[in-house]
């Protein structure tokens, strides 16, 4: 009988602690889902998405653009990425900042290992930062920055937006075995307290329309004469890097001829997107030149100069992007004098001038010495 209520006894403690253990799990799950964990440069062309769903599932997608490794066969870059779905498990604290989880990740079916569409070279590639994860640690909101591994500290993006924080605003989740930091929404609410609200505007333009010389700029040609054109100046809107980095929930940005109010700020596929998806989005990339432009089919982030008469070079020279039979991009552009310029422009079937897909360089002289045309998705 004794022997029996002892086994009886610590079958109930069993379960008790089964319980204790279980409640817990959910707790942790409960907590984090629906929250979007990115492991992302910052600024760059790569990040690895993972949205948690119920009872610690999660889905995600890993992007990474490579715009420099071009072919014949893919003159516009290659992407690596792919789609994943996983499982979070067995959550055990450490303290009251963070617990360890177990967590397995598989890649979804179904995903081509290469394929080449519209010039772009797509590579199904491993989730990037979640490559040898078996065992990852989750810190808590609040948890005091001296108790973060320093490896850690370098994903979590705090030195540029609050240099000074004395705890994290968000969920994050630190990978040891692969040297990786997820954040949660930590372009939404890092810094959010700090400063007064700042408007961030574009940078001014360096070209005076009314004195061309030794100048490149966008342009819209718009007819051409006895070798005089009209052109249309465009300057894109672009932003200072550290302006656009210094940026917190509660300040505006200015553009498209209005102050935007920033409610949220995420990064997304190397993107900056503030507001995203509502009416007043605005999708932020870092160019070449490391400042930041609207990525926006719209003319309306281009400011337009009036248009101006310039006379062409007698050293005139058209370079030409573009197939003249597909109407495809070339890996190398064509070279052509004035009777060749001539003879695309007034051909109807051709793609135009006028689409902002042109480059002008103007000589020392202001005279017009070479136009630059280029294949753009739009045309």
């Amino acid at each position: 009988m004794i022997r029996r209520l002892v086994l009886l006894t610590a079958a109930l403690m069993l379960m008790v602690t089964f319980a204790a253990a279980e409640s817990a799990s959910m707790e942790l799950f409960a907590q984090i889902e629906g929250q979007v964990f990115e492991f992302y440069s910052g600024a760059g062309g790569w990040s690895t998405e993972l949205t948690v769903g119920e009872n610690g599932t999660f889905t995600g997608n890993f992007h990474d653009s490579e715009m420099g490794e071009t072919d014949e066969n893919y003159p516009d870059g290659t992407l690596y990425g792919c789609s994943f779905h996983g499982q979070f498990s067995d959550p055990e604290p450490v303290d009251e900042n963070a617990w360890t989880v177990k967590l397995t990740v598989e890649q979804d079916e179904g995903q081509v290992p290469e394929a080449i569409e519209d010039g772009i070279r797509y590579v199904t590639a491993a989730p990037y930062g979640l490559e040898k994860a078996q065992t990852v640690t989750v810190f808590l909101p609040g948890t005091p920055v001296d108790c973060l591994p320093e490896d850690f500290m370098i994903w979590s993006h705090l030195q540029e937006t609050t240099p000074d924080a004395k705890v994290i605003p968000y969920y994050a989740i630190w990978n040891e075995a692969d040297e990786a930091g997820f954040i949660a929404g930590g372009w939404d609410v890092v810094g959010s307290a700090s400063a007064e609200p700042a408007v961030v505007t574009a940078l001014a333009s360096e070209i005076n329309p009314d004195r061309l010389a030794s100048v490149a700029f966008d342009a819209k040609i718009n007819s051409c004469a006895d070798g005089v054109f009209s052109i249309t100046v465009l300057v894109p809107e672009r932003y200072d890097p550290e302006e656009i980095k210094a940026l917190k929930a509660g300040d505006s940005i200015f553009t498209e001829g209005r102050e935007v109010k920033i409610r949220s700020i995420t990064n997304q596929d190397g993107y900056i997107i503030l507001n995203a998806d509502t009416e007043d989005e605005v999708c932020l990339y870092e160019s070449i030149d490391t400042s930041y432009w609207i990525a926006d089919d719209n003319d309306n982030t281009w400011a337009e100069f009036p248009s101006v008469t310039v006379q062409a070079s007698e050293h005139f020279i058209f370079l030409d992007g573009i197939n003249p039979s597909t109407g495809e991009a070339l890996l190398h552009p064509t070279v052509h004098n004035m009777a060749g310029f001539l003879e695309r422009m007034n051909s109807t079937d051709d793609s135009g001038f006028d689409i902002r897909n042109t480059e002008a360089v103007i000589d020392e002289d202001g005279k017009l010495a070479v136009i630059q045309r280029f294949y753009v998705p739009w045309q």
